[in-house]
């Protein structure tokens, strides 16, 4: 047994401080979904506030490129600090406001999921930004008739072997994964290369958007977010 004597007599315990300023967020991306957007995701999953400062034009652009940690954007800002790439922001926001999952291993899935999802993002842009028509009809189909029914079908098969809940990618609990994945599919939809019934065939990404359109801060978010080409 043991006893702990203080010699300067019995203290009281400093109370907690219990006001603790949150960061100051602001960041920069161009006014489309693309890059940026699952980055907006995250801050309205959780309803944190931020600065959402969307560059226009080539014109804004060209004044903000400097001041910028890798000359590219998104960029994050925050208590005096730049962080700059899409996927380095997103763990950044995701572990700050804890939707990178529980341990070090489940956080690693989660990260591989988020990393499936952002290769299939840039197979989508790839496909969006070809200038000659006759090479982007023929990228287009091999897109939905190949890369996404493929990447859908291996997400499935990790949701199954990782999560016991409907629409989580991993665990039990939404996790940036799942608003990378989402994300990706909302602008493959909405670009018009397919049909709300695509996603039907599969479980993960049916579940998914189900999820998504009963979380109150993502669907004021979804329903009232600027119109824009992608």
């Amino acid at each position: 047994m043991s006893r702990i004597v203080s010699s300067q007599g019995p203290k009281t315990a400093p109370k907690p401080n219990l006001v603790t300023a949150a960061p100051s967020f602001r960041l920069y991306y161009f006014n489309i979904k693309a890059r940026g957007e699952v980055i907006r995701l995250i801050f309205h999953a959780v309803g944190a506030k931020f600065d959402d400062v969307r560059v226009e034009d080539s014109t804004g652009w060209a004044k903000l490129k400097t001041d910028m940690p890798l000359r590219t954007l998104p960029t994050l800002e925050f208590d005096g600090m730049q962080l700059g790439q899409t996927m380095s922001i997103a763990r950044y926001l995701a572990l700050e406001f804890g939707l990178r999952g529980q341990g070090v291993y489940e956080q690693a899935l989660v990260d591989s999921a988020a990393e499936t999802a952002d290769d299939l993002l840039s197979d989508f842009l790839e496909v969006v930004f070809i200038d000659r028509n006759s090479k982007k009809v023929e990228a287009k189909r091999n897109f939905v008739e190949h890369i996404l029914p493929q990447t859908l079908q291996q997400l499935d098969r990790y949701q199954k072997q990782h999560s016991s809940e409907y629409g989580y990618i991993v665990g039990n609990g939404l996790t940036f994964a799942d608003l990378a994945v989402y994300n990706v599919l909302d602008q493959i939809l909405t670009s018009g290369m397919i049909e709300l019934g695509y996603y039907q065939r599969f479980r993960y990404p049916t579940e998914l958007r189900k999820r998504i359109m009963t979380h109150g801060g993502l669907m004021r978010y979804l329903n009232n977010r600027p119109r824009t080409k992608i």
